[in-house]
């Protein structure tokens, strides 16, 4: 039997580093990324970005340090990279439906971050995120899936 396999390519990867403690239902942002890629067209916004990766990091303080905030532009790739720590406090005190609103204004943020120390020559930082910001009440309003 041959078996074919095929890269999905994604404009939005989006997974997380979780510390084991943490609720799995809790910030699991995939569902966010199936989402903006089916709303938003990076052709929209310039040449230069074709996908984000993004990756909240949630882990306990004591071994933040290994894991640094980061914003990293992939030019081979056209990647944005988005390495940000999430506030682990908050997330192990919020309900589901709390961290997924929690979830969309920290990506809405990390952007803004990205937008004033990462420039990318032709790339709508502005316009992305205004798509992004128009979108995501839609998802907020999907129920979570657990």
């Amino acid at each position: 039997m041959n078996a074919i396999s095929a890269a999905i390519q994604s404009s939005f990867e989006f997974s997380s580093v979780i510390w084991h403690e943490v609720d799995k239902n809790k910030c699991a942002n995939y569902s966010l990324g199936e989402f903006l890629e089916e709303k938003i067209n990076f052709d929209d916004f310039g040449a230069n970005v074709k996908s984000i990766r993004f990756l909240p990091i949630i882990v306990i303080p004591e071994i933040e340090k290994i894991y640094p905030n980061q914003i990293i532009y992939h030019r081979s790739r056209n990647q944005l990279g988005l390495y940000w720590q999430m506030d682990y406090n908050r997330i192990m005190s919020s309900s589901v439906a709390d961290c997924k609103t929690y979830l969309a204004d920290f990506f809405i943020e990390v952007l803004e971050i990205a937008k004033v120390t990462k420039r990318i020559r032709d790339f709508d930082y502005d316009g992305f995120i205004a798509a992004v910001k128009a979108a995501l009440p839609e998802w907020l309003a999907a129920e979570t899936v657990h």
